[in-house]
């Protein structure tokens, strides 16, 4: 025996009681009772094996006395379950739908049979209505995910109900939290403002779940909602792939955006390691020639405005994306598992600004990667067939490296749209020299050039004087890095199919640098940095009980804590005033849930649902230190730090009923209240040019949902619902205020809508198999009224409605499947416009235009063609001469071109095909 072997055996022989293998951390489990069909008595000591997905059987345990057993640690998936007895026919129940977190219960009777027969098949269903499930959760399986016309995992999450572009029930980016495999991997030092810092490709994913509510206790730290995401896992006895191109560069001009996705996917058994090892790996990458197709200006829109531009001249943000993934899970006994997962996820594109339009070599772009590494040590005990437990133990490295700044002018090679190579920026290594070298050096940062706004270079001339950069770079250098350890241990215990309970710990130690240059090319401008290594722990105790007739009761308390271990002088301005060190933060986190099936009081096919919640988050870290935060509009706004900030909170009621019209059918609905509290804000004066991080920001959110599941048969399926909700808070401010209220500490009080107040949002799914000709059709579509115009909450903008289909014709050939695919994005081709203009407005001002550029008098002496000022494309006459008139038209088109509104617009249409061999 090797030492491994030896090693393994020593450390676990005194926990396990039985040979079962195990499966995935982020797990369900299986409850089933055997009975005896003739007298409904129940049958002990049936031996219980198991399948996933297809795979060989695997032995379980033997029924108790009560004919009950548990099967714990299923990764998500389809099960088949076979049951065998002396004196009884074999019985197989098939298509046992198995969710993380979740138990599904079972029943099966056995017929007495003196001699051994064929075994009898029984087909599962999946079950619709759910009252064990206390919690507002929504699940897509891996089936749903390769059918539905989707290219993302954020586009899966927007599908959910009370998920509008990545905001939960009205919250911010941030106020979510994202658990892949078990480990909590949201990024708690930019959340807020850079969202999700690791992604999977959705072919790596075997299951999303979305809870927008009454998230259990074992869940991370988030106010509005959790994600979580369980990997796929290769097979045990045969090896699966997948190659994928799809493309629109044969569509025409109109909806190709340059377009091309690429896919390779493995996995299989790895005996050579140890019996049962198996791996699997993925590799997807996204690369356009233009990024966000619908960041384009309004000029030459107006016939009346003379505008000698080509639309072409505008520059496209191209970008690319890439998610690679690698699982690897080896038995180290008949009971002990272990998983590696590797996920790197790079995305990065070039960033299109209204003042450098046509300074086309010095504008932004931005980088951001994520890397992780998780290992997991999974052990299974059942000294009982109706007793089991689980111990997980997990150890995750974490880093986020994001760089926003000017690009090399020279850059890797682009292969079909995609950039294998980082993009290079100017004065990268520099920035990341310890910062007391560059103070040391007082330079500038390498190749940055302080811009002069002179206007030469663009189609207007000296008309466009101040509205354009035309030479000099951006200033902008900013580069965050986030190195993370996590440990975490967790003891589930099915006490009994009735009682299933979670204790765990974790903890996570970051080390965080910041630097943030908003004037990178002026001498002697110094950059804001910080270096400091936080910590968060997390402590949680989960009971969940299923009581007489199927009802419910979750009842859970998380304990959090974190400390900044952040120094910050009180008073930036007094070199003498004392230093700051903030001591930990610790909160207590309550959850109860119940669901309860109304056939206890005779209603038959129905279940209400009530959930209580309160849901704590520590901050982002960015929050803790001084900031130096600027735009394209070279804003400059800073931001004075606050080591002493608290959690932010939130506390949750929610009540719902779901009703089964038929098998094939359920509609669910549900009302919320959410209140926010502790928020963190920025509205509080320090200096002329500062203000101070607080928790002083509150709001709360209301409404209603409503959720209707169509299964049919064919394995067709439609998926509706909508929500109605209302979501307002009040900030602080130190300016002065009409409406306002003034708090204890001076300053004003304003009610606003929230960040994301969308009142009304429909989301629809629907998936169809048209057998005869092997044909699957899918649709995926939203719509949502318009959210508050920032800086006008009086008005909103208007509806957005987008809808996108697929088409997948599949060909097999012996044991291959060759998928030829077409994909249409946005398919109505709607506008829709996702924010508005700085100052509040979703069109320039033309009144106000004309009359700045008819008072524009700096250039009213004629200019003749021999001037350097003269601008050929606006001598109206042609007389080589530009009069006043023609000049006040050239400023005109300037304003225009200036004012025009950038990263407003979501998807344009787009048409795509592709190719798929699955072997």
């Amino acid at each position: 025996m090797s030492l491994r072997r030896i090693l393994v055996a020593t450390l676990t022989a005194p926990l396990l009681w039985t040979a079962e293998p195990v499966r995935a951390q982020s797990s369900g489990q299986i409850i089933g009772i055997i009975l005896d069909q003739s007298d409904s008595s129940r049958v002990s000591g049936a031996r219980v094996s198991y399948s996933f997905q297809g795979e060989a059987f695997v032995t379980g345990p033997v029924s108790d006395a009560k004919g009950e057993f548990v099967l714990i640690g299923l990764a998500p998936g389809t099960y088949t379950v076979q049951v065998r007895r002396i004196g009884y026919q074999t019985v197989q129940l098939e298509n046992i739908k198995v969710r993380s977190g979740s138990a599904a219960r079972i029943s099966l009777s056995m017929i007495p049979a003196a001699q051994t027969l064929a075994p009898i098949v029984v087909e599962a269903e999946e079950a619709l209505l759910t009252p064990d499930i206390t919690a507002n959760r929504q699940v897509v399986s891996r089936e749903q995910i390769d059918k539905t016309p989707i290219e993302t995992v954020e586009q899966i999450i927007d599908l959910q109900v009370g998920v509008t572009d990545g905001h939960f029930r009205g919250g911010r980016f941030g106020q979510e939290t994202f658990i892949i495999d078990g480990v909590d991997v949201k990024d708690q030092f930019s959340a807020s403002t850079t969202g999700a810092a690791f992604q999977l490709a959705p072919s790596a994913v075997q299951e999303v779940s979305v809870f927008t509510s009454g998230f259990s206790a074992d869940q991370g730290s988030a106010v509005s909602g959790v994600v979580s995401l369980v990997t796929r896992q290769g097979p045990t006895d045969h090896w699966i792939g997948r190659v994928e191109y799809t493309t629109d560069d044969w569509a025409p001009d109109n909806v190709k955006r340059g377009y091309v996705r690429t896919g390779f996917s493995a996995g299989g058994p790895l005996p050579f390691l140890t019996r049962g090892s198996r791996i699997f790996m993925d590799l997807t990458t996204f690369g356009r020639g233009d990024q966000d197709p619908r960041v384009e200006g309004i000029t030459c829109v107006k016939a009346s405005f003379n505008c000698p531009l080509d639309r072409a001249t505008i520059p496209h943000q191209r970008g690319d994306r890439y998610f690679a993934f690698t699982r690897l899970d080896v038995p180290l006994s008949d009971r002990v598992e272990a998983t590696v997962t590797f996920n790197r996820n790079r995305d990065q594109h070039e960033l299109y600004s209204t003042r450098f339009k046509y300074n086309l070599n010095n504008y932004l772009a931005e980088r951001q990667t994520g890397t992780l590494l998780t290992g997991q040590l999974v052990a299974r005990l059942q000294p009982q067939s109706s007793r089991a437990m689980k111990i997980t133990t997990r150890v995750a490295l974490g880093r986020v490296d994001r760089y926003l700044g000017v690009p090399e002018r020279s850059q890797p090679a682009i292969i079909g749209r995609f950039m294998p190579g980082d993009i290079r920026f100017r004065g990268e290594d520099f920035v990341k020299r310890p910062i007391g070298e560059q103070l040391a050096s007082t330079r500038t940062v390498p190749g940055y050039v302080q811009p002069s706004d002179s206007g030469t270079g663009s189609p207007y001339g000296i008309f466009g004087r101040d509205l354009f950069v035309t030479d000099g770079t951006s200033g902008i250098a900013q580069w965050s890095v986030t190195d993370f350890l996590d440990a975490g241990a967790e003891l589930q215990t099915v006490v009994s199919p009735q009682h299933d309970l979670k204790v765990g710990a974790d903890v996570k130690f970051f080390h965080i640098r910041s630097y943030q240059h908003v004037a990178a090319g002026l001498v002697g401008a110094a950059p804001s940095f910080a270096e400091f290594y936080p910590r968060t722990v997390a402590a949680y105790v989960h009971n969940t009980l299923y009581a007489k007739d199927a009802a419910t009761i979750d009842l859970g308390v998380r304990l959090e804590a974190f400390k900044p271990r952040l120094e910050a002088q009180r008073d930036r301005q007094n070199f003498s005033s004392p230093i700051e060190t903030a001591e930990w933060r610790v909160q207590l986190a309550p959850r109860i849930g119940f669901g309860i099936p109304l056939s206890i009081v005779g209603i038959d096919r129905a279940a209400l649902k009530w959930n209580f919640g309160l849901f704590t988050q520590p901050p982002d870290f960015q929050f803790f230190f001084d900031q130096a935060l600027d735009d394209s509009l070279n804003t400059a706004v800073r931001r004075q730090g606050n080591p002493n900030l608290s959690f932010e909170r939130a506390t949750q009621f929610e009540g719902g009923i779901e009703y089964l019209v038929s098998p094939e059918l359920v509609i669910k609905a549900n009302g919320f209240v959410k209140d926010l509290t502790s928020l963190t804000t920025s509205g509080i004066a320090v200096s002329n040019q500062s203000e101070l991080f607080t928790n002083l920001d509150f709001g709360r959110v209301y409404g209603g949902e409503a959720r209707v599941i169509a299964r049919l048969d064919n394995g067709n399926r439609i998926e509706a619902g909508y929500t109605l909700q209302k979501a307002f808070g009040v900030v602080s401010t130190a300016f002065d205020s009409i409406t306002g209220e003034t708090g204890e500490d001076g300053t004003m009080r304003v009610e606003v809508p929230l960040q994301f107040d969308r009142r009304h949002a429909i989301d629809v799914s629907v998936i169809w198999n048209v057998d005869p000709v092997g044909v699957t059709a899918s649709l995926a579509g939203s719509a949502g009224s318009g959210i508050p115009v920032p800086g006008a909450a009086d008005r909103r903008l208007p509806w957005n409605v987008a809808l996108s289909f697929r088409l997948v014709k599949e060909v097999h050939l012996q044991r291959n499947r060759v998928s030829f695919l077409f994909e249409a994005r946005n398919i109505l081709n709607r506008e829709n416009l996702v924010t508005a203009r700085l100052d509040g407005s979703t069109q320039p001002d033309v009144r106000e235009i004309e009359t700045r550029a008819l008072n524009d008098t700096r250039n009213a002496v004629p200019i003749p063609r021999e001037s350097p000022l003269y601008v050929p494309g606006f001598d109206a006459n042609g007389d080589g001469i530009l009069d006043r008139r023609e000049q006040a038209s050239a400023r005109r088109s300037a304003l225009l071109d200036a004012s025009e509104p950038t990263l407003f617009f979501g998807e344009a249409r787009q048409f795509r095909l592709g190719i798929q061999w699955n072997f």
